[in-house]
């Protein structure tokens, strides 16, 4: 679950932000729901990362909250109809680092039970 609204995120980003501004509200909703699913979502997951690299669980923790706040400032100004090229890239590219560190964190575990997942 976790993974899926990550990804959803991402795609509302780029729908949102690229696409044309009468939909910009609906996606940052969509996006906004995403949120919220993660937090409640990377409870368990925190706690297996933790374990296995508190340091790096802080910077992803950061980044993530970090990434949200990008999200919001990229759909406030593609609203304004004044985006800069780089307000609308920057929250991909970081979109994309926290999820790879996210990956990375998980290591093919599951759920936080420090069990690979059955495939």
């Amino acid at each position: 679950m976790h993974i899926v609204a990550g990804v959803l995120v991402l795609l509302a980003l780029v729908v949102g932000v690229l696409g044309p501004v009468g939909m910009v509200e609906g996606w940052a909703t969509v996006a906004r729901v995403c949120y919220v699913v993660l937090m409640v979502s990377a409870v368990p997951t925190v706690l297996h990362a933790w374990r296995a690299n508190w340091p790096a669980t802080i910077v992803k923790i950061v980044a993530a909250i970090g990434l949200i706040g990008m999200c919001e400032v990229a759909f406030a100004h593609r609203l304004r109809g004044a985006a800069p090229l780089q307000t609308l890239w920057m929250p991909l590219v970081f979109g994309v680092l926290v999820f790879v560190l996210g990956l990375w964190l998980a290591r093919g575990k599951h759920r936080g039970t420090g069990k690979p997942s059955r495939r």
